[in-house]
């Protein structure tokens, strides 16, 4: 009987021994949790260095956390303390679990900015194989192969990027840069056009919109006061082609019309655009161009639905607010409309 109660008595303690101690792994790992948390919300407020401290502090308390490996090496590359990143990184891609997509991207932009390009587009490569549609890595792989002067590779990339995700606006922003490597004012000008309409009142907003001007000015200054020809008579070429055309001689005729001659912005840009557009709708072919799909066929619907005139005001609100704001004020019912229908887009 004494061995007996001996026994169970140890058994007892030894069950209890097992809950305290898994009640202490538990409350070490909330603890854990509560710094990672911590560090994201800092992260999030821009305080890295703080962000940072929380997950070393985490990773004190538990060394296998990736979770911690992955926001200390998310917030190292934030204050591009690229050794770290591509340390803390590495260590998540070791594990081939979770955060493993993140980690790559971290990864890849840190060889990136070490000056490591061709070892990060291998890597990029081996995310894009296990991560076929993510559009944040087609994007970060463009970005790559235009710094090495890949000009092809980089914006068949960044064309992936915005079939799989339409809205990343960073996207057509690089669309735009690769198409001005090339020299074609209308593949440069389309994407900013886009992209004006979705992101609104930020310094990329205002750049791309003087960007957009100056490109008029550019188109004007390149046809010169000679061009004469109305467009109506253009009829030795077809599509896009034409379009490219078009668009100078809009352009040059805000060079020698006296009247067209006098309009400030935002209301010379409003009326170049409207142009522009029911050109493009007039001379769309129909072909499987990426431009045609993702840009002139939008800007058609837009045509067609009566709202061009409201949203060539619109794109101009991050540089000419009092005056958009007056027009949107005297053209309320239009503008209404123009805001229903873009909901009905998304």
């Amino acid at each position: 009987m004494g061995k007996l109660y001996t026994y169970t008595m140890r058994k007892i303690i030894l069950v209890l021994f097992v809950v305290i101690l898994s009640l202490d792994v538990l409350a070490q790992q909330s603890d854990v949790d509560k710094l990672i948390e911590q560090g994201i919300a800092l992260h999030d407020h821009g305080l890295y260095e703080d962000a940072r401290s929380k997950f070393k502090q985490a990773l004190a308390m538990d060394k296998t956390s990736i979770r911690a490996k992955y926001e200390m090496a998310y917030s190292s590359s934030a204050i591009k303390l690229w050794d770290d990143a591509l340390h803390y990184s590495r260590l998540v891609l070791a594990e081939e679990g979770e955060y493993e997509l993140e980690a790559y991207l971290v990864f890849c932009a840190a060889l990136d900015n070490v000056g490591r390009d061709k070892q990060a587009i291998k890597f990029y490569k081996k995310a894009i194989k296990k991560y076929p549609d993510e559009h944040l890595l087609h994007y970060n792989i463009a970005l790559t192969y235009l710094n090495q002067g890949e000009v092809d590779l980089a914006q068949a990339e960044v064309q992936r990027a915005i079939q799989l995700n339409q809205y990343h606006m960073s996207s057509h922003l690089l669309l735009s840069k690769i198409m001005g490597s090339r020299g074609d004012r209308l593949k440069r000008m389309l994407p900013l056009y886009f992209f004006l309409l979705y992101e609104q009142d930020t310094e990329r907003s205002i750049e791309a919109l003087d960007d957009l001007q100056a490109y008029w000015r550019g188109a004007a200054m390149q046809t010169g006061n000679e061009v004469k020809v109305p467009i109506s008579n253009l009829s030795s070429t077809s599509g896009l082609a034409m379009a490219n055309m078009g668009l100078g001689l809009i352009a040059a005729t805000y060079m020698v019309d006296d009247e067209k001659k006098k309009l400030e912005e935002p209301y010379k840009l409003a009326q170049q655009t409207s142009e522009l557009f029911k050109l493009l709708d007039e001379v769309k072919t129909g072909e499987l161009d990426f431009f045609d799909i993702y840009y002139v066929d939008f800007f058609s619907l837009l045509i067609n639905a009566g709202h061009v005139e409201v949203y060539s005001h619109y794109i101009s609100n991050c540089m000419h607010k009092d005056k958009v704001l007056l027009w949107v004020t005297e053209n309320n019912s239009e503008f209404s409309s123009f805001m229903e229908w873009m909901k009905l887009q998304e």
